[in-house]
């Protein structure tokens, strides 16, 4: 029985430390990458979407990242004399500001497969299932998001029931700004959780604080942004889990993931990550326990994923379950918006609609293994969110903070660039160190990068997709920076003494 223990350590300590390995090959990769070239996205009158890759000074960007490596010093001194519960509450009141302001600034229509969803919801709240069942039969795998914005809608509009359809829409990127926040929240619990620092939970609040991208997204309908939230306090519940087994934490990770994946089909690859992280677990000698506990969390995931389809079809008396998981899986990956570059070789009749707009390097770019479009996706510091907002409909004049961000956007661009380049830094650094501490109970966000990263290597997508990935490396980027100040204070302090 010891040896078996033994045996089955052994294998989860060796797959582990495969994964960090791989991590840590990718984020240097992709730092030396960020630190000599960036992938540009601008709006083009008759392509839609005009993508360039430029020459960047390595030399210049080297010199920028030490400077704001001492800037984060001492603002690290600085937020350790703060109270947690102040860096989260300024962090929360950040978010909701800025993000509620630009979405009011920006005045963002939807455009594409969003306004269809949005559309169709909204008649489908005031008792018209024509257009939703009509679409959703040509679209299963966006059951769960028509599905929750009906139910907004309808609860929207029993209090309000005056409200145009353009206020509804507009209401419904306010509820993405809620989301984000609950997310970063849920990021900053998951990081003290993992790494037992409120240094760490400090540094973490401030690198989302500074994560414009995001608070760009909350204009989209998508629901990618709702979805990787739901997925993060999953994950906070599964991390508080890991550190002390019970019932209802397991539970709750799996309801959270339930509905992180009704809404975006790719959160599937999440799960693929943390079944395989649990089933190393297993093998640490609490086999019996934490498989219970594993069927639990698959139980209740699929338990409410199912809902939503179960309900639309009883109501719609059709099946929505059939249709190639593949499809269904690659297609969930993007917004499916006018000008959007993504692999169109597992599409059906979606592809023929959007290759008039894309020049044939464009979708040269978007077949597997092609190194233009792994710099498109990995590569692109605004992960779309400038060309979404620059290039949208508005339903009126747009205001400050859109003009700010947006107009032209080259500031944030430069530093959202070097911001990349900081965040890969950290987390390669991050994955290092747990490497060599042989600490993979801490590998967490390590295994879902690397299930993000193997998969996008065979069915690419657009940057909007590997903007979570970077979320998830800024706990990893936190806990590599707050060891680094901490050697640094330790060896200055032993320098000092006589």
């Amino acid at each position: 029985m010891v040896r078996e223990k033994s045996l089955g350590c052994a294998v989860s300590r060796g797959v582990s430390s495969l994964v960090l390995l791989t991590g840590f090959c990718f984020t240097v990769f992709l730092f030396f990458l960020s630190l000599f070239r960036t992938v540009s996205s601008k709006p083009d009158g008759w392509l839609g979407e005009y993508s360039f890759s430029a020459l960047d000074n390595g030399f210049l960007n080297i010199l920028m990242l030490v400077m704001l490596l001492c800037v984060l010093y001492l603002l690290w001194h600085r937020l350790e004399a703060l109270p947690l519960w102040t860096v989260r509450l300024g962090m929360l009141l950040w978010i909701l500001t800025v993000g509620i302001l630009f979405v009011y600034s920006t005045s963002r229509a939807p455009e594409g497969d969003a306004e269809i969803i949005a559309n169709t919801a909204f008649l489908a709240s005031g008792g018209n299932f024509t257009a939703l069942s009509d679409y959703l039969d040509h679209h299963p795998f966006r059951i769960g998001l028509a599905f929750y914005e009906e139910i907004y809608f309808r609860l929207l509009r029993l209090l309000f029931p005056a409200i145009s359809r353009g206020y509804c829409f507009m209401s419904l990127q306010v509820v993405n700004v809620l989301f984000w926040a609950l997310g970063c929240l849920g990021l900053v619990e998951m990081s003290g959780r993992l790494y037992h620092s409120r240094r760490v939970q400090k540094l973490t609040a401030l690198f989302l604080m500074l994560f414009f991208p995001a608070l760009l997204s909350c204009s989209s309908l998508s629901g990618s942004l709702a979805s990787f939230s739901l997925a993060v306090l999953s994950l906070w519940f599964l991390s508080a889990w890991m550190e002390r087994p019970g019932f209802f934490r397991v539970l709750l990770s799996g309801l959270f993931m339930g509905l992180a994946l009704s809404l975006k089909l790719d959160a599937a690859l999440v799960v693929l990550a943390v079944v395989v992280l649990w089933l190393l677990y297993c093998l640490q000698g609490r086999s019996l326990r934490a498989l219970l506990a594993l069927l639990v969390y698959l139980a209740s995931l699929l338990l409410v994923e199912a809902t939503p389809i179960y309900l639309c079809e009883q109501r719609a008396g059709m099946d929505y379950s059939s249709g190639d998981m593949t499809m269904r899986l690659a297609m969930g990956l993007d917004e499916m918006e006018t000008g959007s570059l993504r692999y169109a070789g597992l599409y059906t009749a979606a592809s023929d609609e959007v290759l008039h707009s894309r020049s044939p390097r464009a979708q040269k770019a978007q077949e597997p293994g092609s190194f233009d479009g792994f710099a498109r996706q990995w590569n692109e510091p605004s992960f779309r969110s400038l060309f979404m907002n620059q290039s949208c409909q508005r339903y009126r004049e747009t205001g400050f903070l859109y003009r700010l961000f947006c107009q032209p956007g080259d500031w944030l661009l430069r530093w959202m660039n070097l911001y990349q380049s900081l965040l890969l830094a950290g987390a390669g650094l991050a994955l290092l160190l747990l490497l060599k501490r042989g600490e993979t109970g801490k590998a967490l966000p390590a295994f879902l990068l690397v299930a993000g990263f193997v998969f996008h290597l065979f069915i690419p997508a657009d940057s909007r997709s590997a903007m979570k990935y970077y979320l998830l490396m800024i706990p990893l980027a936190a806990f590599a920076f707050d060891t680094l100040f901490l050697h640094h204070e330790a060896r200055s302090g032993a320098a000092e003494k006589p």
